[in-house]
Order: C-alpha cells, then structure tokens, then sequence
C-alpha cells in the first residue's frame, strides 16, 4: 500500500531542523541565511537560488564531514519549496511532498 501526503512547514522550521543536524556553527549560520533568503523571496523562482546554494552547501558539508551522511542525505532530500506566492501565506512556508 502506498500513500501521499503534503507536509507544509514553516522557514523557521527548517531553521530548527538544520540547527539540530549541523553542529559546524558557521556551516549552519551559512545555511540558515540561505534558507532565510529563500523565505523571504517575492516567488518561487526568486527563491530557487537560495535553495540551490543550500543544496550545494549541505553537499560540500558532508564532504567535508560537518554534516553526517545521514543527516545530509535527509536535508538534500528534502523538496523545498519557498518563496511568498507558494501558498496563500506570505512570509515563505516550505511546500515538500514526503512518501
């Protein structure tokens, strides 16, 4: 049996999630900003940067060991979607669809 479901989160709780998975103070500083770039983003598109940036940089921490590859393969997996016109709450919710 197979189900789908849609999990909205805030930005903010996604900040808390890295602040959990990355002890590396300035790799998570770095990360955060980048997901608070996105947030604040005017749409989608304006946001895909951002979160191509933290993409990289979660690979390049797990690279590097700053992040586990657990916990970086978690973050990498995560369909991000920000920016104020993703849904009808301005201030960038992430959108993700889980399995």
């Amino acid at each position: 049996m197979t189900a789908t479901f849609e999990i909205t989160v805030s930005a903010e709780g996604l900040q808390n999630v890295v602040t959990a998975m990355v002890t590396d103070g300035n790799l998570a500083t770095s990360l955060l900003n980048h997901l608070s770039t996105a947030a604040a983003a005017p749409n989608e598109n304006a946001a895909a940067g951002s979160l191509g940036s933290f993409y990289n940089q979660v690979a390049a921490g797990m690279n590097s060991g700053a992040i586990s590859a657990e916990d970086g393969a978690f973050l990498q997996g995560l369909p991000i979607e920000m920016g104020a016109n993703v849904n009808d709450n301005a201030g960038g919710n992430g959108k993700g669809k889980g399995r």
